[in-house]
């Protein structure tokens, strides 16, 4: 699922970067409800407790990605009449006769069964709500994936304005406004700002599409859409019929499919021919997309997941976990999915044990309602109420791109939690391909709270490497990736009285583990632009051992982050052909460090990286015993 929200923001920075538009007036909330902004609560009515605290018209949260919210969902049902109105906003002249001044923004609501409408007027006289007369425009329903609206202000050339944003709705839920432009545009901009097809592929016929935003005052109703291919000749073909209004998106799909072929590819796509005319702009007309092509006959199985976003303050998440668990033990052993709850900071002062990453796990799907499940990412998500049996099932006819095998160890005196195995890919692993492992607590009862529930299954605690997991592109096919991690626990249990942010475990010296005899381990690979799963897999609980000899015992560096230089120490105890190269952060070779064999014992490896950017890279270690990747920060 791709989201709206963040795409007018990559185009607005397109805009702000490449100065073939004149960005009059923006405002995005980032810095919560502006100063000259003027909010009128005429229906003086306070808000259903768990939708938000406080009576203000309008009001920015970050769990609306910071974006201005109104609600109609009032106790009992009634009518909204909540305005936000903007600061002056001076307009000028166009600088260009063709060109227009136009202003947009961009609106969304988080029910589609309550959906709020919403009005926008303009005045020329004042900020008042008496000032506003002039409606130009108005909807009943906005939409949930939300969408951008525009309207031509050539009228109000050479005078100042404010615009008001009015929630007229009937008992709906919450209406939320972001990014409000104003600016000057071209009659013809296109800008390709995605190839919408996956990251990971089938071989054989695939029709390519693009996104693509408006930037032009102009309806798009057609262009030339191009293709290449590792850097091959061009493919172009003419697509007509389209409605691309100004500062809206759509999409377009090549007319003549790309036979695609197992192994990495790099596609470009391109738009030219806008509307029959030149581009005003063709520096945003291309995009590229690295892919990776599986065969069909080297896929494995698919061990589905579910992941469930809920609260214990949340009254809908008690019949929607319910309604999960009864299509659960209803599942035979093939068809039981890795389960992964992550517990939420609303509504209210939301879940004890709301944690960093499970609200940071929430943004990595755009959710703003729960509660919420996704099955393998995209494959099926919605409100855990609605979720059948067909959806979790059905989700294992996708083939697995990875095989993942791994067991952990629990030392309860310790605190401590190891897990070991190895990751198999099946399709050379795109970088930003991310192996992920949580630690969850398989029952909990003391993060009870006003929903009703007693007990909580499958509750996530912590992610052994955060948020951003461990990067694992540059894999190729079969090439198997081992791992051994060991997370720690620290200091005492403690019970936060709520989720806010202020309260949550700090897991620097502190944990929420109620016993850490009924702790497991799940895995699973993503491609987080796609919100693609690849593969997943549970953890044995047992203890490994193995007749196997391990020649690498160690594989340290020093010092991390680093300015100049540093060394890489590998500790042996058989010799071992190898080679450690560092890579960039997009995949690129940046810097050859060894190549050869290591005879048993410890060795310290030099690399001077001085001349090297700062950033991010991998450095890569390949071996007979599989693919080990360091990350190292270079630091200026």
């Amino acid at each position: 699922m791709k989201r709206l929200l963040p795409l007018f923001l990559l185009v607005f920075s397109m805009i702000t970067l490449q100065a073939q538009i004149s960005v009059i007036y923006y405002e995005d909330f980032s810095n919560g409800m502006p100063a000259d902004y003027s909010l009128y609560d005429q229906d003086g009515k306070a808000p259903f407790y768990t939708v938000f605290q406080g009576a203000d018209a309008w009001i920015v949260l970050p769990t609306f990605a910071d974006a201005a919210i109104s609600t109609s969902y009032y106790s009992p049902a009634a009518a909204s009449d909540d305005w936000m109105v903007t600061g002056q906003i001076d307009i000028p002249m166009a600088s260009d006769p063709a060109n227009k001044i136009l202003a947009s923004w961009f609106a969304f609501c988080t029910s589609s069964a309550y959906p709020d409408g919403y009005e926008v007027y303009i005045s020329t006289t004042g900020n008042t709500v008496a000032d506003f007369s002039t409606k130009i425009y108005n909807t009943a329903n906005a939409t949930t994936a939300g969408a951008s609206q525009s309207y031509d202000l050539s009228a109000y050339e050479g005078q100042s304005v404010w615009l008001a944003f009015r929630n007229n709705s009937f008992d709906g839920d919450i209406l939320a406004i972001d990014d409000i432009l104003v600016g000057e545009f071209a009659p013809r901009d296109a800008s390709v700002v995605d190839i919408t097809n996956r990251g990971y592929n089938p071989e054989g016929n695939l029709n390519l599409t693009a996104q693509v935003f408006n930037v032009g005052h102009e309806n798009i109703t057609s262009m030339e859409v191009n293709y290449s291919i590792d850097g091959g000749a061009m493919v172009t073909a003419t697509v007509n019929g389209l409605n691309i209004k100004p500062f809206s998106s759509g999409t377009v799909t090549h007319s003549t499919p790309w036979d695609a072929t197992a192994g990495l590819h790099e596609v470009e796509m391109s738009v030219s021919m806008v509307n029959a005319g030149e581009d005003a702009n063709p520096a945003n007309n291309d995009i590229n997309l690295a892919t990776s092509v599986y065969s069909a006959s080297n896929t494995v199985g698919r061990h589905v997941m579910t992941e469930t976003f809920t609260s214990s303050t949340c009254a809908p998440c008690q019949p929607g976990n319910a309604n999960l668990h009864n299509i659960l033990n209803g599942l035979t052993e093939e068809e039981y999915p890795v389960v992964l709850k992550w517990q939420q900071n609303f509504p209210g002062t939301g879940d004890p044990y709301c944690t960093d990453e499970t609200v940071l796990r929430r943004d990595v799907y755009g959710i703003n309602s729960i509660p919420d499940t996704r099955v393998d990412g995209d494959y099926w998500f919605g409100n855990t109420n609605g979720i059948t049996k067909n959806n979790i099932v059905n989700a294992a006819s996708r083939p697995g791109l990875a095989e993942i095998t791994a067991t952990y160890m629990i030392d309860e005196d310790n605190q401590t939690v190891s897990i070991k195995g190895k990751l198999t890919p099946k399709s050379p692993t795109l970088f930003g391909t991310r192996l992920m492992m949580a630690i969850k607590e398989t029952e909990t009862t003391k993060n009870k709270k006003s929903n009703g529930e007693t007990e909580f299954l499958d509750v996530v605690k912590k992610l052994v490497n955060g948020l951003e997991g461990v990067d694992v592109g540059g894999l190729a096919v079969d090439e198997e990736y081992p791992f051994d991690v060991t997370y720690t626990f620290e200091g005492d249990y403690r019970l936060p009285v709520d989720g806010q942010a202020v309260n949550r475990i700090n897991h620097a010296i502190e944990h929420s583990v109620e016993d850490f005899a009924n702790l497991a381990v799940s895995l699973w690979l993503e491609y987080p632009r796609d919100e693609y799963v690849l593969n997943a897999a549970d953890a044995d609980l047992e203890t490994v051992s193995t007749d196997e000899p391990v020649s690498l015992t160690k594989f340290g560096i020093y010092p991390n982050p680093v300015a100049d230089e540093f060394q890489v120490t590998l500790d042996l105890t058989d010799n071992l052909d190898c080679n450690l190269m560092l890579y960039t952060s997009d995949g690129k070779a940046a810097l050859p460090v060894f190549n050869g064999t290591l005879t048993p014992g410890t060795h310290q490896i030099g690399a001077v990286v001085r001349d090297l950017p700062a950033g991010t890279y991998f450095l890569h270690l390949r071996s007979a015993q599989g693919l080990s990747i360091q990350t190292v920060q270079i630091n200026r």
